[in-house]
């Protein structure tokens, strides 16, 4: 018997891999691990038997890198039967012995459940205190750095030890509503793994969808115009290049900085975090 997760870029991982655990800074193993994987990260979940595959799965959530490798390595057993859980705010389960119509009944399931779980607004965001912001502690070091530290290389070597990788520069381009980035860190999810290597110059919108690029850039014009830091909780659904809609789910740090030769420049930051649900907050305050 082999116990498999696969991620959202379709990867697959042994649930048992002890650099599954160190990839996500997670103590949690086994049983919890593989429901913390599939229902907050959208992963799917794949215990191979003799004759049979059992399939854990979230349709609202899980992407299509995923599903194609899941599909592929049902397609290679086609005499297996498949368990099927799926889970739709409560756990449901399901027996095929076809894999036709398992392929038909996932799909049509997965259709049904992205309709109801990212109904109207794609791209929410939710505002935070400081002090309750993981970048609470961070700020002051960040501006100073910005003001002081003249050698972009220098910055940018403090920006990845200060927030990991996960920040970027922005220059606003307040003709076009957009802002172009200046510089990033290198340790982003590589949705697009090309585009980090040419992202200097370039907005957001290239990045992912249109709507997303410029949603941010209206944030970060709204922090340049009134000089001030701002914090929030993200909950976006992007569509990327060869993937498709995909949920992000961080908390966001906007701050206006200052460099030595006089520009004024965004610095954005996140920290992912799949506790974070406000279409559940939207949704309750709706009823």
């Amino acid at each position: 018997m082999r116990e498999d997760v696969i991620d959202e870029f379709g990867q697959r991982w042994a649930l048992n891999d002890p650099h599954l655990r160190l990839s996500l800074s997670t103590t949690l193993q086994g049983a919890g691990l593989k429901t913390y994987l599939t229902v907050n990260l959208g992963w799917i979940s794949v215990r191979t038997l003799p004759n049979a595959f059992h399939v854990r799965i979230r349709p609202s959530s899980v992407s299509d890198e995923a599903l194609a490798t899941l599909l592929y390595q049902v397609h290679d057993r086609p005499g297996a039967t498949v368990m099927l859980d799926i889970y739709c705010g409560a756990w449901r389960h399901f027996l095929m012995r076809d894999r036709r119509m398992f392929v038909q009944f996932l799909a049509s399931i997965i259709a049904g459940e992205r309709k109801t779980f990212w109904p109207g607004e794609r791209l929410l965001n939710q505002w935070t205190f400081e002090n309750s912001s993981p970048f609470s502690d961070k700020i002051k070091f960040a501006r100073t750095l910005g003001s002081t530290t003249t050698s972009q290389s220098d910055l940018k070597c403090a920006l990845d030890a200060l927030f990991n990788g996960r920040w970027a520069l922005h220059e606003l381009d307040t003709e076009r509503g957009h802002s172009l980035i200046e510089d990033i860190g290198s340790s982003y999810t590589p949705f697009n793994p090309k585009w980090l290597a040419t992202a200097r110059g370039q907005t957001i919108c290239a990045y992912g969808d249109e709507p997303y690029g410029l949603w941010i850039a209206s944030k970060q014009k709204t922090a340049y115009e009134t000089a001030t830091a701002t914090f929030d909780n993200v909950d976006a659904i992007v569509a990327f290049p060869g993937i498709g809609d995909t949920r992000l789910r961080y908390s966001r740090l906007t701050l206006p900085l200052r460099r030595p030769d006089g520009r004024r420049l965004i610095l954005s930051a996140a920290v992912s975090n799949s506790s974070i649900d406000l279409r559940q907050i939207v949704s309750k305050e709706a009823r």
